[in-house]
């Protein structure tokens, strides 16, 4: 008898944690509004593990703060993380209603335990809230486009590895200059696969096999690249006066772009309805 109620309890404890898996994570408390603000695209999600950018003010802990987004950015912030490649922002995000990009909405929104929720944990709070107040339906989509693989060099990586007490970031230089630098502290190279796919080169894709996180600097002449990252041509430049973004990659960082055909995910919204207030 005393064997028999073990195996329940065992099963019942099997049960409920499956249940648990599978019960979407939800806020304890939130609210959206429409934005009269004037602000535009500001805020985040902060769980135990965020590491604090100095330049912003973070949300509180185990809070998502936004204001002036409209329903496709909020998209953007609770699934991107899960895109295996990195597509800039207004490509991430397609279909849905036309007022999903051009209404602003101001959330905020806590978790039943701050101290505890992760960052991952909070996008799926805001993934469930989107799901119940905008009754959002949407899928992944697939398709194949012109981009490039980022691999270490023949000669290895010169990367110099980061003692970790920075705040992870890749930062450019001024967009106006002919000589352009890049630079990243505590930075993955994710993040710097990430960063290239910003200058307008098309989706790069990270394949270094590289797992640690680096200090790095490259400078490379926008003239060479053609781009500007911005819109403006290569004629509206000063002069070249440096490498090209691919021979300072090497040269410099012991990395290569290789140009292929590269396979994408992003979200198409199928439907979705505005909320009402709260």
């Amino acid at each position: 008898m005393r064997t028999r109620n073990v195996v329940l309890t065992v099963l019942l404890l099997a049960a409920f944690e499956t249940y648990a898996a599978q019960t979407p994570l939800s806020f304890e408390v939130a609210s959206i509004r429409p934005s009269n603000t004037g602000v535009t695209g500001d805020g985040s999600c902060r769980g135990t593990d965020s590491r604090l950018d100095p330049r912003r003010m973070p949300p509180p802990l185990g809070q998502c703060v936004v204001t002036g987004e409209y329903l496709f950015s909020l998209v953007r912030i609770a699934y991107e993380r899960e895109l295996p490649v990195y597509l800039p922002p207004n490509q991430i995000v397609t279909g849905g209603p036309r007022w999903a990009y051009t209404d602003k909405f101001d959330v905020q929104a806590k978790a039943e335990n701050p101290s505890t929720a992760t960052a991952q944990q909070l996008r799926q709070m805001l993934q469930s809230l989107l799901t119940e107040r905008f009754k959002l339906k949407l899928h992944r989509a697939t398709k194949e486009v012109a981009g490039y693989t980022l691999v270490v060099a023949k000669n290895g990586s010169r990367l110099q590895q980061s003692s970790g007490a920075d705040y992870p970031q890749v930062i450019g230089g001024d967009p106006a200059d002919a000589l352009r630098s890049i630079g990243g502290r505590n930075a993955s190279m994710r993040e710097l696969a990430s960063s290239l796919s910003n200058l307008g080169l098309g989706p790069v894709v990270d394949k270094t096999d590289l797992e640690g996180r680096y200090d790095f600097k490259f400078s490379f002449s926008r003239e060479v690249f053609g781009v500007s990252g911005k819109g403006e041509s290569a004629q509206t430049l000063a002069p070249a006066s440096g490498p090209s973004i691919f021979t300072a990659l090497e040269e410099q960082l012991g990395l290569r772009l290789m140009s292929q055909k590269v396979q994408v995910e992003y979200f198409v919204i199928d439907s979705a309805e505005k909320p009402t207030e709260n």
